[in-house]
């Protein structure tokens, strides 16, 4: 076979590759080659011999500007995913530099379609993300549930120890609940705890961490807070969830809410000790005739 058969046979190998091929000078960005299935799928509207000859940039996809190797040798190859704006599809693009027919270095690029293999993988994880976030949420009122709260909470503590800073655990509960699910049935008890969860929203702040932990108990860690920032903002709740009523089947349902809180600097105490002394001090308020706040000052 002779050398002009020879090349024709490796264009019709290039043309028949399901990628995109193309040759440029890496100093000039001429345009070198071409292959049809990027005349094709990319709408140049020009033929493959009319590209040849162009600047680089002509070609709707060429992206040498920013990601062609900088060191030219045919040692050197450079794997990526590119995210074309022009047909928004996915390609992994292979470019290298190979010697053309007249010697001079030149950059080769084989660019696969790889847009359905990223939307799995995107579609993948979403449906890991969603399923991290079902695992993490209290299916009846969209807070944190308990597993999520102590893994958060655990977290905020241990970032906020490398500082000097207190940190505050609030435990609260609805007081006389049982008596809404008795009188009025779990639905009626259900359509509470979503009112006092939606109400608890706007008073929590991005850093602090909020959770159901139990059937009408639930628990906030507050970050960087003093006793006296956690009980201004613990009298601000109480204030907010004494004002929740629901209606349900033409009956006016409320629940005021007792409350302990326990303080401490992160650096010196646990989770697990916050919680020791914010619940005693819970029950403290309970003791007390409930709707009642109760401050611990020290849980190291």
């Amino acid at each position: 076979m002779n050398i002009s058969n020879s090349a024709d046979a490796l264009t019709n190998v290039l043309n028949g590759l399901a990628a995109i091929v193309y040759v440029f000078d890496p100093d000039s960005y001429e345009l070198l080659y071409v292959n049809d299935y990027a005349v094709k799928n990319l709408n140049t509207g020009e033929d493959p011999e009319q590209l040849v000859g162009k600047k680089c940039d002509h070609f709707p996809f060429c992206t040498h500007q920013k990601y062609h190797l900088k060191q030219y040798s045919t040692q050197n190859t450079q794997i990526r995913e590119f995210h074309n704006p022009l047909d928004k599809r996915w390609y992994q693009c292979r470019d290298s530099y190979i010697r053309w027919n007249d010697g001079r270095l030149v950059c080769l690029e084989i660019a696969t379609d790889i847009t359905e293999q990223k939307k799995n993988e995107l579609e993948l994880q979403q449906s890991i993300a969603r399923a991290e976030a079902l695992a993490h949420t209290d299916e009846l009122t969209g807070l944190n549930n308990r597993r999520a709260f102590f893994k958060f909470a655990r977290q905020a503590i241990k970032q906020q120890s490398r500082t000097s800073a207190e940190v505050a655990l609030v435990f609260f509960d609805l007081d006389y609940f049982k008596v809404v699910n008795d009188t009025y049935g779990h639905e009626a008890g259900d359509l509470v705890l979503q009112a006092m969860a939606r109400a608890l929203g706007p008073e929590v702040r991005e850093s602090d961490v909020l959770g159901r932990v139990g059937g009408e108990e639930f628990a906030m860690l507050m970050t960087a807070s003093s006793a006296s920032d956690a009980l201004d903002a613990t009298s601000r709740i109480q204030q907010v969830m004494n004002k929740v009523t629901v209606n349900y089947k033409g009956h006016q349902l409320a629940c005021t809410t007792s409350f302990g809180i326990a303080v401490a600097a992160a650096k010196a105490t646990t989770l697990n000790s916050l919680m020791a002394e914010a619940d005693k001090a819970l029950y403290q308020a309970k003791s007390e005739g409930r709707n009642t706040i109760i401050s611990c000052l020290s849980a190291a």
